[in-house]
């Protein structure tokens, strides 16, 4: 991934950033040999109903893995073999620019008799092998004439995000957990990394973005269930680092703990070093409560009279979806963070449950960790004043100083591994979650804190962005190719269609919206409340086939079909 001002090796197995010699390939700004990320791994733990734990967690570690390469058959057997390992040990790496191009062939063959298909639009894992068992549908494609059948000799093409991406496949179920020693859950994970090409946006030109699909293939219900994001930052010299989290922006971050990174090394950052945070933007979907959770409450000023708008001290401090007119599409952002000097200590016989412990933001043996070391118990270490509701530790004031860092803790600088968490939830089998996420770098002249605070305006930005699917450069973050849309189509707009998880709905006019799922019997099973102008709606749960919907504007009246996918 190298569009914008990042050089970030993608790997198939989910162990990112890190080249096959353990060398790390996070460069930023790119072309100068200096990193900020040494890799970074996806965590996930569960009970079933009998409260056995299913947990498959990796760390830095070369030599031992939870995942390996491809999908798992869908029967429950949870049934890969080494052929498919071998055929998804690669990344399929798409350009916006391609995908336009195909489009222009399809819709006039003529005007380009030569043209031939890129190789990996060609070569698309749109489809699963039936004969072992596998999902029908894998990666996301646009099925221009709906029969349900990738094929891009005939315009078909792969739904992409962003400007580049890369689509990757992999499982915990293939190979044994050797790095956690746990149960493996059965999980398969549908990946995207992408970048925009924006570069009068600072916040885009230094940030790369992740989408994981993760489907439960086995036959077991998970409850208590946490899915974890592993960071090992490495801000250049790795030694002199800092770890803290920022617990609005839904973040955690890396940064140098003295004013000058290294000490002159060709891969040292010297003076004003940059923070680098992993943010997450949407996590795994909420219990349905059959409302629309709010992100505000109202309260009058009782002197001023005036009405105020509070943030409520929940999960809709960062999460996702909150108060936007829709029933029951809440996500989780992120819930917990801890970094001790490192997750779990080296040289220690580790026990599965030791990670669960992490997931759970508890001490590797379970015990939980003290605000600022006095106490309350917490969910966030070093959120700095990133809570001033005091949401990680049950509303509860802290028991000493409420500003916390690794500074004020006392702590030398250090190499830094953290833990960002989202949970509990429940993981239905057959069931799929989303885990949106982006990696934000920050750098100014005026030293370390500075560009801790340059980072943050860039998360700002990308948030922001992000939750409107819009970039700065004027387009769409999410199915970044729209060639195919009428002129109708691009007043309202719902998209991707055929949808599987999530439809996107909205508008380029200034007017408010509501909508109406209806199914082919009339019946009306999807609504928005009040008045919108960006939708995500979950139909994970519909069932595969055709849908209208109805959008209704202050000017107009609009109806669309859409198809739901497996």
């Amino acid at each position: 991934m190298d569009i914008n001002n990042i050089k970030a090796r993608i790997n198939a197995n989910g162990n990112q950033f890190r080249d096959l010699n353990g060398m790390p390939v996070f460069e930023v700004p790119k072309g100068l040999n200096k990193h900020t990320i040494y890799n970074s791994t996806l965590w996930i733990g569960g009970l079933d109903s009998t409260d056995a734990l299913y947990i498959s967690a990796e760390r830095s570690s070369l030599s031992n893995s939870d995942y390996t390469y491809g999908p798992l058959s869908v029967d429950g057997l949870l049934y890969t073999d080494q052929q498919t390992i071998d055929d998804y040990n690669r990344v399929w790496l798409v350009n916006r620019l391609q995908v336009e191009g195909h489009i222009a062939w399809a819709n006039n063959p003529s005007a380009n008799p030569t043209y031939t298909i890129p190789a990996d639009i060609l070569e698309w894992p749109a489809h699963g092998d039936l004969s072992k068992n596998q999902s029908y549908n894998l990666a996301p494609y646009v099925d221009v004439n709906g029969n349900g059948v990738y094929e891009p000799h005939l315009g078909d093409y792969p739904q992409i995000r962003g400007d580049r991406c890369a689509f990757f496949i992999f499982n915990d179920a293939g190979i044994p957990n050797t790095e956690s020693g746990g149960t493996p859950l059965g999980i398969e994970v549908h990946a995207m990394a992408y970048a925009i090409d924006c570069p009068q946006s600072y916040a885009f030109d230094h940030t790369i973005f992740m989408y994981y699909k993760i489907f439960n293939r086995s036959q077991r219900d998970y409850y208590e269930t946490y899915m974890g994001l592993y960071v090992d930052f490495d801000i250049g010299y790795p030694w002199d680092d800092y770890i803290g989290c920022d617990v609005e922006r839904g973040s955690i971050f890396g940064y140098n703990g003295i004013d000058v990174d290294g000490s002159g090394g060709f891969d040292h950052y010297g003076i004003n070093p940059p923070a680098q945070s992993l943010t997450i933007l949407g996590g795994p979907f909420m219990a349905t409560d059959g409302t629309d959770n709010p992100k505000y409450s109202i309260v009058v000023d009782p002197v001023t009279g005036d009405t105020l708008y509070v943030q409520n001290c929940d999960e809709s401090i960062n999460g996702m979806n909150f108060g936007n007119g829709i029933i029951d599409d809440e996500r989780l952002g992120l819930t917990g963070f801890i970094a001790p000097p490192i997750i779990l200590p080296w040289g220690v016989n580790l026990e599965d449950v030791f990670f669960y412990n992490a997931l759970k933001t508890l001490k590797y043996e379970g015990s939980p960790f003290l605000y600022g070391g006095y106490g309350p118990e917490c969910k966030f270490l070093y959120p700095g004043d990133s809570d001033p509701c005091n949401w990680g530790t049950g509303g509860q004031l802290p028991n000493g100083p409420a500003y916390w860092t690794e500074e004020t803790s006392g702590n030398e600088p250090s190499d830094k591994r953290g833990l960002a968490s989202l949970g509990p939830f429940t993981f239905t089998a057959g069931s799929a979650h989303m885990l949106d996420f982006a990696f934000v770098y920050g750098r100014d002249t005026a030293g370390v804190y500075s560009s801790i605070d340059a980072m943050k305006a860039n998360i700002d930005t990308i948030r922001s962005c992000f939750f409107s699917n819009m970039n700065p450069c004027g387009v769409p973050i999410i199915n970044s190719v729209n060639s195919h849309l009428s002129p109708e189509e691009t007043l309202f707009r719902i998209y991707p269609n055929p949808a599987e998880d999530i439809l996107h709905v909205e508008t380029n006019s200034p007017d408010m919206f509501s909508f109406q799922i209806f199914d082919l019997t009339g019946r009306c099973i999807i609504e928005s409340h009040k008045n919108i102008q960006l939708a995500y709606v979950d139909v994970s749960n519909l069932k595969t086939g055709m849908y209208v919907i109805r959008i209704n504007s202050e000017s107009q009246l609009k109806t669309f079909r859409f198809v739901k996918t497996e």
